[in-house]
């Protein structure tokens, strides 16, 4: 059996995220007003993207995250990701 943990991150502005861990699973959720574009994959307010792993399988990618930035807009981007301990 393997064990893991559940980490979290709030992100509010344009970043390179790498998974460089033992994550097997993440999850983007857009929490603020603007839009946000993981790898090119748009996400409005309130949409999830997520990559879900098999038993011992590793995400290795290297996620850019990209705000659309409008005067009024809040930026927040919810990650929660699968890291095996």
């Amino acid at each position: 059996m393997k064990k893991y943990t559940i980490q979290f991150e709030l992100v509010s502005e344009n970043k390179s995220l790498d998974t460089n861990q033992n994550i097997n699973a993440i999850c983007f959720t857009n929490r603020g007003t603007n839009s946000v574009y993981i790898n090119g994959e748009p996400l409005d307010t309130n949409q999830s993207f997520s990559n879900n792993g098999h038993e011992g399988e590793l995400d290795t990618t290297v996620y850019k995250i990209r705000f659309v930035e409008v005067a009024l807009g809040t930026s927040l981007l919810h990650v929660r990701r699968k890291v095996y301990i």
